[in-house]
């Protein structure tokens, strides 16, 4: 096969290896309120997929940043009892990590 370049697999302590624009796509299209779902199906889907959030957000201080970055402005403001982390906070934090 000339001419084809193939990428070896990086295998992290986590067996999970997810750049930063690939994770903030998965924060972006996560159901953060799948713990409210009376569906079962629905809820055991989410609570997957936040498992699987929580071991790449380990991966780098960086993806734990991201992470908390859109934890933080889905679950903030009075109805959380805390401060609210605006849309603008959220993007900050994105453009600081070179994903917006």
């Amino acid at each position: 096969m000339a001419g084809k370049t193939i990428k070896p697999a990086v295998i992290s302590k986590t067996g999970i290896d997810m750049n930063l624009q690939d994770f903030d796509q998965k924060l972006r299209n996560h159901d953060w309120f799948y713990n409210y779902s009376d569906d079962g199906r629905v809820w055991r889907a989410g609570e997957q997929v936040e498992n699987e959030i929580r071991s790449i957000s380990k991966l780098s201080p960086q993806h734990l940043a991201l992470f908390e970055a859109w934890n933080q402005y889905y679950f903030s403001g009075p109805s959380f009892e805390k401060p609210q982390f605006t849309e603008a906070q959220r993007d900050a934090v994105r453009v600081a990590l070179g994903v917006l």
